[in-house]
């Protein structure tokens, strides 16, 4: 059984046009979909056959064509005709017209889409959840209308898994992933766990010897694995949630990124980074998914050592370490045992997806920053949440951008600006019912105390660096991140210098070997953009050390690394 994602073919006669129209439906499905864009029916047909050879998709179209798109008509040329002539050969594809709003009729058996940018995740998830593959990866029975279902159908739309859902109306749902059984309501995260798809990769033996491991696998991290792969690095990427870290997670899209002048989700580049790698056929990368590095420990022969369980029975051996971490969400003081019995209510993400699920309900976001003031113009979009109020302890000038700032302002967001949350209230069923937030003054004096309806509470409020498991590495931490090169302090440098008789390099943390980019990195500004860039040019830096290096941490190998900077072998 295959899994590549599900593929919709647009056909549209203008290249241009069609091209504008793909990289709206790029955008808002996320990368969770496969566009195709051609010009005609036998285009569309010559695609398929292409496609046909893609062996994560696999040679029954069937399966995995979920819809053909095009527009009724347009001068001589005739959506039905073109979408008739491909669903003829693939009936289980759904034809969909491409229309200027909703009023306008469409023939039986033909779906709509309205190019409208507040609405196309919602229109592409209902399309999704209509089609009925053949060959389903996950299996699922029971209520469609619990919460419950609902946010299984979110996860497997995000990640583009194809699925079957039988109505029984049993509030316990079912699920079945491949063949294996997860029995009734399994944990959202264990079906993830499941379905969430790596690059195929052979697993290595314990303590097996790698040039390198990548520590993350957020843009900073797949660029780095990228620019090693081309220099037939023997490398490793671990990475403990998702690929695209929380860039892929973020309501945000990313607009500072060079060449997508419409935006760009997390999501969608981290698929184009691992389409680049399996384009250009680079080998010698390995995933390792959902595991988390635990210690580091540098070894007598310059290697290290990277634990992947507390009792350190399970490890993997790298000759260079690039530290790619991230950060993980940022939580509130107050969450402490105590408020964890609201913990289903109460959520660290918010994505495009959840909006159905606060439909009609009263919400909470904490947060001053870009990803509070989105998810709260999202909430309060016509037709979703009822109220929602947006509380921040600074003002939103310091951390929001401006324009966003009037967004919100002039929307219907609540807004409560120098406010905190002291609880959260609920009743006996753990139920969320009430947030309560309060007022200090500049004394530290509680000024003003009120509770704010809410069913969810969205907590939004940045993050910190994933490096308390580098706590006992030696590498000198800096309020939790890391710093590098020229940002060490002056008594670091000397020790470095004095302990390696060399100066630091670029991107090198306080252990020679060692290094850091993107979010994890001091100095370091969180944009997309910047780690990109970061993780790209950290291979120079390994490239120095392995020059340098090279043949004393290098562990005897065929890899490419070991032929370029291994020891020359005497004649």
């Amino acid at each position: 059984m295959q899994n590549g994602k599900p593929v919709v073919i647009l056909v549209h006669p203008k290249a241009i046009e069609r091209d504008a129209i793909l990289t709206q439906f790029e955008t808002w499905t996320a990368g969770s979909l496969h566009f195709v864009r051609v010009g005609s029916s036998a285009e569309a047909m010559d695609a398929i056959e292409e496609l046909k050879e893609n062996p994560d998709l696999g040679a029954d179209p069937n399966s995995w064509l979920m819809a053909c798109i095009a527009v009724p008509s347009l001068g001589d040329f005739s959506g039905k005709a073109h979408l008739s002539a491909i669903t003829e050969n693939y009936p289980a594809a759904i034809k969909v017209f491409i229309t200027s709003d909703n009023a306008t009729a469409v023939p039986d058996g033909y779906s709509r889409i309205v190019i409208d940018a507040d609405t196309l995740d919602k229109q592409f998830k209902s399309l999704f959840e209509a089609w009925e593959p053949p060959d389903p990866w996950v299996y699922m029975e029971g209520s469609a209308e619990t919460r419950r279902a609902r946010e299984y159908q979110d996860a497997l739309y995000a990640s583009g898994k194809r699925y079957t859902f039988n109505e029984t109306g049993n509030p316990n749902i079912t699920v079945r992933v491949k063949e294996e059984d997860l029995g009734e309501n399994p944990p959202v995260s264990e079906l993830y766990a499941r379905i969430c798809q790596f690059p195929q990769s052979q697993r290595k033996p314990q303590g097996y010897p790698y040039d390198l491991v990548v520590v993350g696998g957020g843009p900073s991290g797949l660029a780095a694995a990228l620019s090693a792969g081309l220099l037939e690095l023997d490398t490793l990427v671990l990475e403990a949630y998702v690929l695209g870290g929380t860039a892929a997670t973020s309501i945000n899209l990313i607009e500072n990124y060079p060449g997508f002048p419409h935006g760009l989700s997390g999501n969608r580049l981290a698929g184009l980074v691992l389409q680049q790698i399996s384009n250009q056929k680079i080998g010698g990368i390995d995933w390792m998914p959902l595991l988390r590095a635990h210690s580091l420990r540098r070894e007598d022969d310059g290697r290290y050592r990277i634990f992947l369980d507390p009792e350190g029975d399970e490890w993997v051996s790298a000759g260079v370490v690039i530290l790619a971490c991230g950060q993980s969400p940022g939580r509130l003081k107050i969450e402490d045992e105590s408020d964890r019995r609201f913990a289903g209510n109460i959520h660290h993400v918010a994505l495009r997806s959840h909006k159905e699920r606060e439909r009609g309900k009263d919400i909470v976001i904490v947060g001053g920053g870009d990803s509070a003031g989105e998810a709260a113009l999202m909430f309060s979009a016509p037709g979703q949440a009822r109220v929602v109020t947006l509380v921040s302890r600074d003002p939103f000038r310091e951390y929001m951008n401006p324009r966003l700032m009037r967004k919100v302002i002039k929307s219907r967001v609540v807004t409560r600006e120098g406010y905190e949350v002291a609880r959260f209230i609920g009743d006996d069923n753990f139920n969320l019912k009430k947030v309560e937030i309060k007022k200090k003054n500049k004394a530290g004096e509680v000024v003003d105390v009120r509770e704010v309806s809410a069913m969810s509470t969205y907590i939004l409020i940045g993050g910190k660096p994933q490096t308390e498991w580098l706590q006992s590495s030696g590498i000198y931490l800096e309020q939790g991140r890391i710093p590098t090169d020229v940002h060490l302090s002056s008594d670091e440098r000397g020790r470095f210098q004095e302990n390696y008789r060399r100066d630091v390099f670029t991107f090198e943390t306080s252990l020679p070997g060692v290094f850091a980019v993107g979010d994890v990195r001091s100095k370091s500004f969180r944009r997309v953009a910047q780690a990109v860039g970061q993780g790209a040019a950290v291979i120079a830096s390994v490239e120095e050390y392995l020059r340098k290096e090279g043949g004393n941490v290098l562990a005897p190998s065929k890899s490419g690394a070991n032929r370029v900077f291994g020891p020359v072998e005497e004649l």
